[in-house]
Order: C-alpha cells, then sequence, then structure tokens
C-alpha cells in the first residue's frame, strides 16, 4: 500500500508538471529538444524509433486529401540516389520510413 501511494504522489506530480508546461510552453518549445536529440549523429537508431513510433499517429491526423499531397514528396525523398551511399548503414532513411509508413492505416 505505501508503494502504490508513492506511486500516485508521483503520478499527481507528474501531471501537475505536465499541466504548468503546457500553461507555458508551446507545442515548439516543447518539442526543440527533442529535435535537437534526434539530429545528433550519434542518437541514429533513436530517431528511427522515433520515427517508426510517431509517423503512425501523425500521418492519421491528416486528411485523405492531405495525405495524397504528401505522397509525392515523400516518394521523391525516397528516391533520392544519396540513400544508395548509406543501404549499408543501419538505420537509414529507407529503413526508418517504411515500419513507420506501414503500421499507418
Amino acid at each position: 500500500r505505501v508503494v502504490s501511494g508513492q506511486a500516485a504522489g508521483l503520478m499527481r506530480d507528474a501531471a501537475a508538471f505536465l499541466t504548468a508546461c503546457a500553461r507555458r510552453l508551446s507545442v515548439g518549445e516543447l518539442l526543440a529538444p527533442l529535435c535537437e536529440l534526434l539530429h545528433d549523429p550519434s542518437a541514429a537508431r533513436l530517431a528511427c524509433e522515433a520515427w517508426v513510433a510517431l509517423f503512425p499517429q501523425l500521418w492519421r491526423t491528416l486528411t485523405a486529401s492531405e495525405q495524397l499531397a504528401h505522397y509525392k514528396p515523400l516518394l521523391s525523398t525516397l528516391q533520392r540516389p544519396a540513400h544508395n551511399k548509406t543501404a549499408g548503414h543501419s538505420p537509414n532513411v529507407v529503413q526508418a520510413w517504411l515500419p513507420g509508413r506501414c503500421a499507418s492505416p
């Protein structure tokens, strides 16, 4: 019972912190540190995992016409010759994009 009481207290504190952050910060300010981390070359695996986890959720928020409008730019990105140079690296753009897209309805 003591542990569950401590856990409940931690959850209340976390909820209060997030509520305070939501009142003071914009989405951009909250995401900026994550973006910096994901652009760090040593965090390639983290960036890939974040993309695979977030892309399906973000894709579902788009309307069908918005999804259609994004297909051409995404496909042209995947077709760039530069990806041939990174084909042997893991993760690479194609390895990150395909699982994220395949998980989207």
